[in-house]
């Protein structure tokens, strides 16, 4: 298994054992070796804590998180040049599941002393979750879409607080957006989108107002479902894509079988025209397009 040599060393002119192992193991050593070296790392979540007092510091704040797993980087934000507290943190954990229970158990469930709202802890910007080792279930939940409503037949004389109005009553409303045409001073679409801060709530909004709603000036009921995610927009998009291309492609090949259709009907008919009625006579033809 193991052979022991004696050979000098160039570099003390003493001698030194070498010992070579079996070929596999040194192969499945280096193997290992370079897979560790060269693996990606999983990318890992990086979160924002909003709603921070001025006055609490890293060690003040830092034990809320401590608990749902280890921390890499837990850092204030302060102005480059003056160093003032902005009133905010970045938050990154050793793993994502870590991260995902942080949001679950802390986001707008504590309020810190001095502060009029409840904290804020979320993704620090949707890059960092498109790029990190999550599933699609847990991306949605990280970018609201499972909690986020789509709402139609609104009238289009309505605004964002008349909607906020009614759907405050079944939870707590993070945004509420009437869509418009040309921007926000735009004319109304009559349709609205309404993000919950559960899924919970917005599957009680949906199963008490879809269908048995009508607001004021709408000639409808109100239609309320789950809006579509970021991944069904892009199947949406991409059928689409093959419905417009498909379409073309019977377009062209319904004019090339016309084409062919015509050029059949010159081959077999040079003169078209002398079938025309007005030139088709019961007697003879002298050749002068005059009949006897």
């Amino acid at each position: 298994m193991f052979d022991k040599t004696i050979q000098p060393d160039p570099e003390s002119n003493q001698e030194c054992m070498i010992v070579s192992t079996d070929a596999s193991i040194t192969e499945k050593f280096l193997n290992a070796q370079n897979t560790l070296l060269h693996s990606t790392p999983p990318t890992l979540l990086k979160l924002f804590v909003g709603q921070i007092p001025r006055h609490l510091q890293e060690p003040h704040v830092r034990p809320l998180f401590d608990p749902f797993g280890p921390i890499l980087e837990f850092t204030i934000l302060k102005d480059k040049i003056t160093g003032i507290h902005k009133g905010c943190a970045f938050l990154t954990y050793a793993n994502n599941e870590d991260a995902i229970n942080a949001i679950n158990a802390v986001h707008e469930k504590i309020v810190l002393p001095g502060m009029n709202r409840p904290i804020q802890v979320k993704p620090a910007d949707n890059t960092s979750v498109s790029n990190s080792n999550l599933t699609a279930m847990e991306k949605a939940t990280l970018k609201g879409e499972d909690r986020k409503l789509f709402v139609g037949m609104l009238s289009k004389s309505q605004y964002e607080t008349d909607v906020r109005d009614l759907f405050s009553a079944y939870g707590t409303i993070e945004e509420c957006t009437i869509l418009r045409n040309g921007g926000p001073d735009g004319v109304s679409k009559g349709c609205a989108f309404v993000k919950f801060s559960t899924r919970e709530e917005a599957q009680t909004a949906i199963t008490a107002l879809h269908g048995s709603t009508t607001m004021p000036g709408a000639s409808s009921s109100l239609v309320v479902k789950f809006a579509d995610t970021e991944k069904e927009r892009q199947l949406r998009r991409m059928q689409q894509m093959a419905s417009a291309s498909a379409a073309a492609a019977a377009a062209l090949a319904a004019a090339a079988a016309n084409t062919t259709a015509v050029a059949a009907t010159a081959t077999t008919n040079p003169y078209p025209y002398m079938v025309h009625p007005s030139f088709v006579t019961q007697g003879s033809h002298n050749g002068q397009g005059e009949t006897n």
